[in-house]
């Protein structure tokens, strides 16, 4: 069984081998499955970032501006949905945890 790549976070990790566990996958959908996890990363990691500092900053002319870290979460959100579906098409079908989750 191939192991989680190690650039992903622990919690990221664990749900990517519980996946190969529950699926048997080709190289193909592991590579999916990888890029679905670095979305998922890249989407807390924004959440991080906007928690910290919220969701404006003042620009150099005195005016609120929404973070670019708001467009890269909505961003991999995205990215992590459309991979995850992708990804279960070719597997049979979606996992019960992503019917029921709401990305947008």
């Amino acid at each position: 069984m191939p192991y989680a790549p190690r650039h992903l976070t622990p919690k990221t990790r664990e749900w990517w081998n519980r996946y190969v566990k529950e699926n048997n996958l080709r190289e193909s959908q592991l590579q999916l499955l990888t890029l679905a996890g670095e979305a998922w990363d890249r989407s807390a990691q924004a959440r991080c970032i906007l928690d910290e500092q919220g969701l404006t900053y003042m620009d150099r002319f005195g005016q609120p501006r929404a973070r670019p870290e708001i467009d890269i979460e909505n961003k991999a959100k995205l990215t992590f949905e459309k991979l995850i579906k992708n990804l279960a098409r070719e597997t049979a079908d979606l996992p019960d945890w992503f019917k029921n989750a709401k990305l947008k």
